[in-house]
């Protein structure tokens, strides 16, 4: 069995596969993408090279702070869409970035200022004005959901003092290496990372932003210390809107006339109504078929390792990166558009 999470993406994503009707994944789409991974795992000996080159880190943090600066930007990693054609835009570096990435560039920006953004404490009592500074755009769009992000990082700093003694470092110690009880406790612990809906009379489960966080710390700790999670393979895809869209473009997913024309026509979709469901669900469900078929090619290939890490984790990393560095090939394939934070 390879999933024992309680509340169950992976079930729920078949569910919602099983009885959809505005989205399908095409077996022709999954054997093309499942080719087109294959060929970066042979060109660079694995996948996890998708997460090495990741730009804004910040420098000189010892283990704790890096927790803390990874459970702080999951905790407001969500919802980064506009209906304008002007984009939320930080400047860093010399650089312009936009999106979560322009997220990272404020907080990085504000934690090399010494501002202490990465703290429980501060974010405890964060106020809208003092946030908005923070992700400061450089352009006329700022950054959505200002505050419902304000009120997500208040309750995870009030949590976490309340709970785990001001430290990610025991809510993480709490897990005892498992991913599975690290997901569970920050869904039951934390109101906005419990990413649930219904659908067609059954609950069912996503947890984007619980997963991320876990799989972030699993790449960022190299797997080991507090990355160290013995069952880091259960995780699934983090359901957003960008791996959608790519999924589209590799032909992976095909959906309905009438969801189509409703997102081409920037139609916003309410946060889980059956076509919001069956998009995310089935995005879950194809990445694992993907996964499947690349475990057994790999296995069956002399010259790779067959213990070469296929994590669901990895193959989401690649889609969302093809995704963003090949925006202008993507976006004839809209993105489904919900203001949630959840993902």
């Amino acid at each position: 069995i390879r999933t024992m999470l309680k509340c169950d993406p992976l079930g729920s994503s078949k569910y919602i596969y099983e009885n959809s009707t505005d989205v399908q994944i095409c077996e022709e789409g999954v054997e093309s993408t499942t080719d087109l991974i294959l060929g970066e795992i042979r060109r660079h000996r694995g996948l996890l090279y998708v997460i090495q080159n990741e730009p804004l880190k910040p420098k000189n943090l010892n283990e704790q702070e890096l927790l803390e600066w990874l459970f702080v930007l999951d905790t407001v990693n969500f919802c980064f869409w506009s209906d304008s054609e002007v984009l939320f835009t930080v400047e860093y570096g010399g650089q312009l970035w936009t999106g979560y990435r322009a997220l990272r560039a404020g907080f990085l920006k504000a934690l090399e200022k010494g501002v202490p953004v990465n703290k429980p404490q501060f974010y405890a009592n964060l106020t809208q004005e003092k946030l908005a500074d923070i992700c400061k755009s450089v352009t006329c769009e700022n950054v959505p959901m200002l505050k419902e992000r304000t009120e997500c990082l208040q309750e995870a700093g009030t949590v976490l003092i309340q709970k785990f003694g001001g430290s990610v470092q025991e809510l993480i110690r709490a897990s005892y290496r498992s991913a599975v009880q690290l997901v569970e406790l920050l869904v039951n612990n934390f109101s906005s990372y419990r990413d649930v809906a219904m659908y067609k009379g059954q609950k069912v489960f996503f947890l984007k932003r619980a997963q991320i966080f876990v799989a972030n710390v699993w790449h960022v700790f190299n797997g080991i210390g507090y990355g160290a999670f013995d069952d880091i393979h259960v995780l699934t895809m983090f359901a957003d809107y960008r791996v959608p869209q790519a999924l589209q473009f590799f032909g992976v997913l095909k959906y309905s006339d009438s969801l189509l024309k409703k997102l081409q026509k920037g139609v916003h979709l309410e946060q889980g109504s059956d076509s919001e469901c069956e998009i995310r669900g089935c995005s879950i469900h194809a990445v694992e078929l993907i996964r499947k078929k690349l475990c057994k090619l790999v296995s069956e290939d002399p010259d790779l390792n067959p213990e070469s890490d296929i994590h669901a984790i990895l193959i989401d990393y690649y889609l969302w990166n093809y995704a963003k560095d090949h925006c202008d090939a993507v976006k004839m394939y809209p993105i489904h558009r919900t203001f949630t934070v959840f993902y």
